[in-house]
């Protein structure tokens, strides 16, 4: 995190094929002035925050980081749901599937994803 200069960061799962719905969302959310201090994450339709759809900001996560490296020594990192949970988050609800994920070949046939395909 050190060689970050930008104020801010987007996590974005890179396995979410209706993210960009998210992205706007938080786009949004940022133009009407509803982040918190340290950012805002997306909440799907069950209350569930989706840390790898969130925009955080970049010394807040820096911070929240370092306070873990120095709890422990078995350099072995905090989950991301443990480090954010220490930042003050806007929640925004996500629009409907942007957050779903693909997990296996099931997950893929659903957004017309074959086996085999390139």
């Amino acid at each position: 995190m050190q060689v970050l200069d930008s104020e801010w960061t987007l996590l974005l799962a890179c396995y979410m094929p209706g993210a960009s719905q998210g992205v706007h969302a938080l786009r949004l959310a940022w133009e009407r002035q509803e982040f918190g201090t340290d950012g805002a994450i997306l909440v799907d339709s069950a209350g569930f925050r989706q840390p790898l759809l969130g925009c955080y900001r970049t010394e807040a996560l820096r911070l929240a980081l370092l306070s873990f490296n120095a709890q422990t020594s078995t350099g072995k990192g905090p989950s991301l749901r443990k480090v954010i949970a220490r930042l003050n988050l806007a929640e925004v609800l996500a629009p409907a599937g942007s957050v779903a994920d693909i997990d296996d070949w099931v997950d893929a046939q659903v957004w017309g994803i074959e086996k085999g395909m390139a």
